[in-house]
């Protein structure tokens, strides 16, 4: 990895950390009282959609496929995991009422795919910050791996016999 890009990404994790602590503790006084991993209830929410990106630019194409039974987790920025969802046969996810705050999604490929920007690795972490009445959309793009058929190569017609 690149030693600017690392650094560029821990500053942006701290700056991220920084945000939510002033945030959660103006949203910790007015809400009801609870522990600092009382995040639901609130009106923030994050959600998206996870698809084959054909041509890897990272942004989806219509024609691109999505993928079901990806894995999308919701950690604090304690580490500590607060939601846990997988995508529907569409692809899309959501994970709603939220308080505003700092989070860590961390996106898991669905077998046989990777992330577009590193093929050596099938999660992602993404630091976000939402605030109250905000959806944040967060889509990830994946390869296919190697080696594995896509279900798109066949129109989605099994080839299988019995």
């Amino acid at each position: 990895m690149n030693k600017r890009y690392g650094f560029r990404i821990s500053m942006i994790a701290i700056l991220v950390m920084v945000l939510s602590t002033m945030l959660s503790t103006v949203a910790m006084a007015d809400g009801p009282k609870g522990s600092e991993r009382d995040v639901f209830g609130g009106s923030a929410s994050i959600s998206g959609v996870v698809y084959q990106d054909w041509d890897q630019d990272g942004e989806r194409d219509e024609e691109e496929p999505t993928l079901a039974e990806a894995e999308v987790a919701l950690f604090d920025l304690m580490g500590v995991e607060i939601a846990r969802v997988i995508t529907e046969a569409d692809g899309t996810y959501a994970i709603e009422s939220l308080r505003q705050g700092g989070y860590i999604l961390v996106e898991t490929a669905p077998l046989g795919y990777s992330q577009v920007d590193d093929a050596e690795n099938d999660t992602v972490e993404t630091p976000l910050l939402v605030a109250d009445d905000e959806t944040v959309e967060m889509d990830f793009g994946h390869v296919l791996l190697l080696g594995m058929p896509s279900p798109a190569a066949n129109n989605g017609i099994s080839t299988e016999t019995r």
